[in-house]
C-alpha cells in the first residue's frame, strides 16, 4: 500500500471521547433488546471510521464500570482534561441536560470538528438561546443533536408519505409516550415537527399525576397540540412501570400509518368500505434496522465532510424546547391553551 493512500485512509478515520457513562453514554451496550450499537462508546468503538480514545464520568464508578466494557480506552474524570489532552475530532455529551450548555461551548472552544449531543437540547428554551451566538462564530463544529428518529429511513419514508398524501390528509394523529415530558416527550414533538414538516403553534396540557416515573425535575403531560395547518395532536403519558412506551399514528383520508416498537416497525393500512363503517385493512409493515445511536455519528461525518446542516442539530432542538415549554406553562394553568414562543 502506497504512503500516499495510507495518509488518504488515516485522514478519513476520527477520535471520539463520550462525556457522560451512564445508560445511552456506555451502559446500553449490553442491551440485547436494541439494533447494536447500542450506546454512543459502542458507536465510536465499533465504527469502521472512527476510534473511541476515551471515557469522562464524574463517577468514579461508573467510569470504571464503563472503563471494563471499553478496555482500550483512557478514562477521565475531567472533561476539560479528556479533550485537551486527547484533542478528539468527535465529542459526544451524554450528560443531564443542566450541563450540555456548558459542555458545548467547551468542546467548540477546544476547536473539535464535530459534536454529537443528547438531548432535550437545554432544561429550558430561555437558556437554549445561548448557544445562537456559539454557533454563529466561523469555523463552528458540526453540531448533531441526537433525535434519532430523523436519520431512520423509516421515518424518511413516512415523512414522504404524508407530504405526498399518500394516506390523503391528515385528521388526527395520536402519540403516546412514558417516563417524563422532556425525557421522552421531547423525542415525540420532534419527530412530529418532522413527519408533519411544519410547526406545532399552540398548545394545552395538563400534569398526569397517574404516571409518576419520571426523571428528577421532569413532569408527565396529556396535552393537544395544533399545528400551523390546523393538524391536532393528542399526547398521553403512560407509566413506565407499566409501558415503556413511544408510538405515533396519522390518521389520514384514505388510510393510516402508525409507527410502533419506539419507532423501530411500521404499519400502513388503507381504508376499505363505505364512509358510514370504514375498515382499516394493514396494506404492509416495515422494520428499521439503524441502531439508536449509529444515525447520529453517520450524520456528523457525513455533515462534516460534505459541508452540510444536519438534519437533527441546533434549529429542531430549540423548536421542541419551545413547545415542551409551552406545555408545562399550560399545566401550570390548569390546561390554559398556550401560544409556543419560537425564539
Amino acid at each position: 500500500m502506497t504512503s500516499l493512500l495510507k495518509s488518504h485512509m488515516k485522514k478519513n478515520r476520527y477520535t471520539g471521547i463520550v462525556i457522560g457513562c451512564g445508560a445511552i453514554g456506555a451502559r446500553w451496550d449490553t442491551w440485547e433488546g436494541r439494533t447494536a450499537p447500542r450506546s454512543h462508546a459502542g458507536a465510536l468503538a465499533r465504527g469502521k471510521r472512527t476510534e473511541l480514545v476515551a471515557l469522562v464520568d464524574s463517577d468514579r464508578t461508573r467510569l470504571k464500570e464503563a472503563g471494563i466494557m471499553f478496555p482500550r480506552t483512557r478514562l477521565y474524570l475531567s472533561a476539560e482534561e479528556a479533550i485537551k489532552k486527547e484533542k478528539p475530532d468527535i465529542v459526544v455529551i451524554a450528560t443531564p441536560p443542566k450541563t450540555h450548555i456548558s459542555l458545548i461551548q467547551l468542546a467548540v472552544r477546544s476547536g473539535v470538528k464535530m459534536i454529537i449531543c443528547e438531548k432535550p437540547l437545554a432544561p429550558s428554551a430561555r437558556e437554549a438561546t445561548s448557544l445562537r451566538k456559539v454557533f454563529a462564530r466561523p469555523h463552528s463544529p458540526v453540531f448533531v443533536l441526537n433525535y434519532q428518529r430523523r436519520f431512520w429511513p423509516l421515518f424518511k419514508r413516512v415523512r414522504a408519505d404524508i407530504a405526498n398524501k399518500n394516506i390523503g390528509r391528515i385528521q388526527q394523529v395520536a402519540c403516546y409516550y412514558s417516563n417524563g415530558l422532556y425525557n421522552n416527550a421531547g423525542h415525540t414533538i420532534d419527530a412530529i415537527l418532522f413527519l408533519l414538516n411544519e410547526r406545532i403553534t399552540k398548545v394545552s396540557g395538563v400534569e398526569n399525576t397517574f404516571n409518576p416515573a419520571h426523571p428528577d425535575g421532569d413532569i408527565n403531560i396529556d396535552g393537544i397540540l395544533e399545528t400551523k395547518s390546523g393538524i391536532r395532536i393528542a399526547l398521553q403519558s403512560f407509566d413506565q412501570r407499566a409501558y415503556a412506551i413511544h408510538h405515533m399514528q396519522f390518521f389520514g383520508t384514505k388510510g393510516a400509518i402508525k409507527l410502533l416498537d419506539h419507532g423501530f416497525s411500521a404499519e400502513w393500512s388503507t381504508i376499505k368500505g363505505d364512509a358510514v363503517i370504514p375498515v382499516f385493512t394493514v396494506r404492509h409493515r416495515a422494520h428499521n434496522k439503524v441502531s439508536f445511536m449509529q444515525g447520529a455519528l453517520n450524520e456528523a461525518i457525513r455533515c462534516y465532510e460534505k459541508k452540510t446542516r444536519p438534519v437533527s442539530g441546533l434549529t429542531n432542538g430549540m423548536e421542541v424546547i419551545a413547545v415542551l415549554d409551552a406545555l408545562r406553562r399550560s399545566a401550570a394553568k390548569l390546561g390554559k391553551e398556550m401560544l409556543v414562543r419560537y425564539s
